[in-house]
């Protein structure tokens, strides 16, 4: 407020003074503007950088002309006050600016209500005019309304206001933000925080946030920073979003979360990749209408235990398990029901892990929309619909199977189709499908898995479509036949049929179906494979059959032949070695051999206890026998005992002489071999 006297007289004498006595004028005004200020600075500081309030340079004039008039009912304000670079805080500064030298004295007035004045934008933003402009502006005075005071304690208000503001939610002052904490907030009775380790925490009453209008939870912005969640929270309508695109979360808590009053559980776990298991034993979802996306790409999860679900009030599943990749097995209870939904869209899309699928509770009287509830599910190998499974709501059938690569079985014969208007590709890439069950009372074409599909009673299904208007379901399988190739067809009179090289494969009769495989039976154990001619090896496989011819040539005989430098006598338990060991003989026309090319039953020698063994030599289509021989164990008290390699003997303590061997083999001139055995005699006391 300024003085009362005339703007004039003020004006006039100001003028007269600056012009007589500028220097003193100029010192008398800086002491005086230092000296009001001195007490003030010692309480204030720091809000300088807010305040941004520019040093002013003015021209200096008597302050003592200047009546000040102490008994003014209006607030006075000091135009300026600064101390080295800081502001005075506790007052207002007002500024006139009157021609080029006038400057109103002003005194310091402590604001009584310090404690109850806030800081705002517009205050410490606040530019205060240029005190040498030469053109006088209009007074300017701040309204007790701004009156700056000291600084509040720094809360989540600043953090969250301009956040806030712009997602649709209310701002809220909550207590200090502690500096080891991520972030926290509150949204009516509802407050949350995520500390340092990244645990979210939520507790409190009813909604957190705006639904529908806000898309997303207060804590979404800091949702790759959550790794673990505790939820204690009831009286919640909409927990939907709750944890979406939480990366990096881990596990959750929700043993405290009552959700009997929850209805809309939409995209609830959307999102979470990291999560490998969700204990849902103790939610309510007795009055859930929608459980949309709620575990849409949980690409870690490896099991859901749903058996606690109550579902019969629930209209929408559509993605619910979508893009799981992981998820192996789904457990749902007698009260997880169907009946009132009415889109179940792409519900198991991409379940490639899944192998089983029991939906014997399932039945969809409601639902208009399957489509592409299986595909994608490349792993499932058994699918069971209850007799309850009803369809005849279902106008959208399209993709439904598409994808299903391991089922070789489906049972549809519950399904009715009678309302089915879209129903493109409902069976394609089920390269696989062997037996096919067919809905009832198909109208539009829908077209059925490459092959040749037969009837029970062996009548093709020449089409290429399901059959149509059958009241009754109609069981299809298709023509499959048995390819079997083997490398080794030819054997040695006596060898034995070997079927390590046998590959068996099942497939139909367009090859869009090749399966190999090994639980096949055969009649190999019935082949003498003694006994020279061709012979049929046939093998079996569910139901079809498929033979191979086995040739066994004439015996030739081995003969006059010698394994060079052999050694032929071992002692109990010795394994015979005849690694390096050439083949010396003649075959049965007379043909010379000499080789290592051979083959033996040598790993089948028992050698544990004394006697002659017979070696079994094969060459080409010839074969033949050597003596092999265990020796007696020697024993210490022997009076002598001696082994060579193709002889040993043994004088026992008894004086009784125990021979076992051959004589090294003596060749003739004419090539003949002639060898002397020694067995086992017992000498005459």
């Amino acid at each position: 407020m300024r003085a009362s006297e005339p703007a004039g007289e003020v004006q006039e004498t100001a003028a007269e003074e600056a012009a007589l006595e500028p220097a003193k004028l100029a010192e008398e005004t800086e002491q005086s503007a230092t000296d009001n200020a001195s007490d003030a600075a010692q309480e204030l500081s720091g809000l300088a950088e807010e305040m941004a309030i520019e040093d002013i340079e003015t021209e200096e004039t008597a302050a003592e002309d200047i009546i000040i008039e102490e008994t003014a009912t209006e607030e006075t304000t000091i135009e300026e006050t600064t101390i080295e670079g800081t502001t005075i805080e506790d007052t207002v500064i007002e500024e006139t600016t009157i021609e080029d030298t006038v400057i109103e004295e002003t005194t310091i007035e402590e604001t009584a209500s310090r404690e109850d004045t806030i800081p705002t934008q517009e205050t410490a933003s606040q530019e205060v005019p240029d005190a040498t402009q030469e053109t006088a502006s209009s007074e300017e005075q701040i309204s007790a309304d701004e009156i700056v005071t000291e600084e509040e304690p720094y809360t989540t208000e600043d953090i969250t206001q301009e956040e806030t503001e712009e997602d649709g939610i209310a701002p809220h002052i909550m207590d200090f933000v502690e500096i080891k904490d991520i972030a926290r907030g509150s949204y009516k009775n509802v407050s949350w925080v995520i500390n340092k380790d990244g645990r979210l925490t939520v507790s409190g009453y009813g909604a957190y946030c705006i639904y529908p209008q806000h898309a997303h939870t207060p804590w979404y912005p800091y949702r790759e920073q959550i790794k673990t969640a505790v939820v204690r929270l009831f009286g919640v309508e909409n927990p939907s979003f709750m944890f979406e695109d939480c990366v990096n979360l881990t596990s959750v808590d929700l043993s405290r979360f009552d959700t009997s009053y929850s209805t809309n559980f939409t995209a609830m776990f959307s999102g979470c990749k990291s999560l490998k298991k969700i204990d849902l034993s103790g939610m309510d979802t007795s009055n859930a209408t929608r459980l949309n996306n709620m575990f849409w790409e949980c690409s870690s999860l490896e099991e859901l235990d749903l058996s606690n679900f109550d579902t019969s009030k629930v209209m929408g599943m559509d993605h619910m398990f979508a893009f799981d990749r992981n998820l192996r097995h789904i457990r749902f209870g007698k009260d997880f029901t169907t009946v009132n939904v009415k889109c179940s869209l792409e519900m198991f899309r991409s379940c490639q892990s899944l192998e089983e699928l029991d939906l014997s509770g399932f039945s969809m009287p409601n639902n208009t929309c399957m489509k592409g509830m299986f595909s994608g599910c490349s792993n499932l190998k058994k699918l069971t619909f209850g007799e309850n499974f009803s369809t005849e709501k279902a106008e959208d059938v399209r993709y439904m199977f598409s994808g299903c690569d391991g089922l070789r079985t489906l049972e549809l014969s519950t399904f009715d189709l009678s309302a089915a208007k879209y129903t493109e590709w409902m069976l394609s890439s089920c390269m696989p499908l062997l037996e096919l069950h067919t809905p009832r009372n198909v109208k539009a074409d829908i077209k059925m898995p490459q092959g040749i599909w037969q009837t029970q009673e062996g009548q093709s299904v020449t089409s290429g479509y399901l059959p149509k208007n059958q009241s009754k379901s109609v069981k299809l399988t298709q023509q499959m036949h048995l390819e079997v190739t083997k490398d080794v067809t030819k054997y040695i009179f006596g060898s034995t049929l070997d079927l390590s090289d046998l590959e068996v494969e099942y497939r139909n009769s367009t090859g869009s179906i090749r399966e190999q495989v090994k639980d096949y039976t055969t009649n190999a154990k019935s082949i003498n494979m003694r006994v020279a001619g061709t012979k049929d090896l046939i093998v079996t496989y569910k139901g079809l059959s498929a033979t191979v011819k086995i040739t066994v040539k004439e015996q030739t005989v081995l003969d006059r032949f010698v394994l060079d430098e052999a050694k032929t006598v071992y002692m109990p338990g010795e394994k015979p070695n005849l690694d390096g060991i050439w083949l010396h003989g003649y075959l049965g026309n007379d043909r010379k051999i000499l080789t290592r090319n051979y083959s033996t039953n040598l790993d089948e020698i028992d050698t544990s206890t004394p006697g002659v063994k017979k070696l079994k030599v094969w060459f080409e289509d010839a074969s033949g026998e050597v003596d092999l021989f265990v020796m007696e164990p020697f024993q210490d008290d022997d009076i002598a005992h001696k082994r060579y390699d193709t002889l040993a003997y043994k004088i026992d303590r008894n004086g009784k002489l125990t021979m076992m061997g051959a004589e090294p083999a003596q060749k003739k001139e004419t090539g003949a071999v002639r060898r002397r055995y020694w067995i086992p005699l017992k000498q005459p006391r």
